[in-house]
């Protein structure tokens, strides 16, 4: 039998406070690893929670278009995955936010092929 032997339960969208100890959480663990703070934000929480995440790392300065030792951007990652569209979706609004994107060295994403 493959996949897991119980059901993914979603809680519903996080509040702020939520969001706020998952950054300072994973800021504990990759602080001076901002390619494993986002990574760690793609893989840990749902779409709309990633796009306040994202926000909430830009306006402490964290570069999102930081790269792995590959040198590839998560971005480039995400769009190789089938369900990434919501993620670049986040990343796109984030970047496209004037007030953010001054706080931050925000590159905008790939173009997704239609």
């Amino acid at each position: 039998m493959a996949g897991p032997s119980q059901p993914q339960v979603f809680e519903g969208l996080w509040q702020d406070d939520r969001i706020d100890l998952f950054v300072e959480e994973q800021l504990a663990r990759y602080a001076d690893q901002p390619f494993k703070l986002l990574l760690a934000g793609y893989r840990g929480l749902r779409a709309e929670d990633f796009s306040r995440y994202l926000v909430k790392l830009a306006g402490l300065g964290v570069d999102l278009a930081t790269t792995d030792p590959n040198g590839h951007t998560l971005w480039q990652i995400i769009d190789q995955h089938a369900n990434g569209a919501p993620y670049l979706a986040a990343f796109e609004r984030i970047a496209n936010q004037s007030d953010v994107v001054a706080s931050s060295n925000i590159q905008q994403p790939p173009a997704q092929e239609a």
